[in-house]
């Protein structure tokens, strides 16, 4: 059996203990595991419950962490997660802290994207395309994502839509009506919207003297022109091969391109 033979309050974080076992540092604890576990100098400690100590320590600091990190902003549980790796707490220990943190109500994701979409429309227009892509890379699940139109219809992104065209044909009213409508379909696609209720919208919008696959004709040869500086950017990254294409592609998408529409232009500038 070891022995305890010191307790030294720290000085940085007066609510920590060092613990000295056979006259040597072992290692740290809150002061409430101190009196749970009735530490005391010159008793005797099992290596066993000394391990079980430090697990319950962990869980403790880790709790701490993740309402710290919480205090800032509202976060996914993935953000969560990756924080407490970055902090080298065990697996066990993330997974048990994860799931207090969302018992407290700290995390939860489906709240999380009813919000983080609430604030978004209320702002300048956006697709449901950027609004997917910006909640795939917080982490929010595949389920969550499918389940997307309980918070935004395709009805809202409509109005979303009009909106967005709307402002647009204001700005550019002075141009001719093939420039204005080329720019609006460009801006459409940079905030992420369906391209199918984007033409629907700007039916009802505006008045176009030529046809939507003329005016998109153009879009495909700008994004093709736009692939090429991703390619080229990510080439110098060292990436190749379906790392390559993914990253051009998720670079294109998030410009507001549809995938179908990627899949061509990936086509044409990179070799099989």
């Amino acid at each position: 059996m070891a022995v305890i033979t010191g307790l030294i309050k720290q000085k940085r974080n007066e609510d920590y203990y060092n613990i000295f076992i056979d006259g040597s540092f072992a290692f740290s604890i809150h002061k409430e595991l101190i009196l749970l576990h009735n530490i005391k100098e010159g008793e005797e400690i099992d290596l066993n419950e000394i391990g079980k100590i430090i697990k319950e320590d962990n869980k403790k600091r880790a709790f701490n962490h993740g309402l710290y990190y919480l205090s800032f902003r509202r976060r996914t549980q993935n953000e969560i997660e990756k924080y407490f790796e970055k902090k080298n707490y065990s697996q066990d220990v993330i997974e048990e802290v994860i799931n207090k943190l969302i018992d407290y109500r700290m995390i939860d994701d489906q709240d999380y994207v009813k919000t983080f979409i609430s604030d978004k429309i209320g702002g300048n227009p956006i697709g449901r395309k950027k609004i997917l892509y910006e909640l795939q890379r917080k982490g929010i699940s595949q389920e969550l994502l499918l389940n997307i139109d309980q918070w935004y219809s395709e009805e809202e992104e409509y109005k979303q839509a009009k909106r967005l065209i709307e402002k647009y044909n204001r700005k550019y009213e002075k141009s001719p009506i093939r420039e204005r409508t080329q720019k609006i379909y460009m801006a459409g696609q940079r905030r992420g919207f369906s391209w199918e209720i984007f033409r629907k919208a700007i039916d009802e919008c505006i008045q176009i003297e030529e046809t939507y696959e003329d005016a998109y004709s153009i879009d495909i040869n700008q994004a093709i022109f736009l692939a090429q500086k991703y390619k080229t950017r990510y080439e110098k990254r060292g990436f190749k091969g379906y790392i390559l294409k993914q990253k051009i592609g998720q670079a294109l998408q998030n410009k507001g391109y549809r995938w179908e529409d990627i899949q061509e232009i990936l086509s044409k500038i990179i070799e099989e």
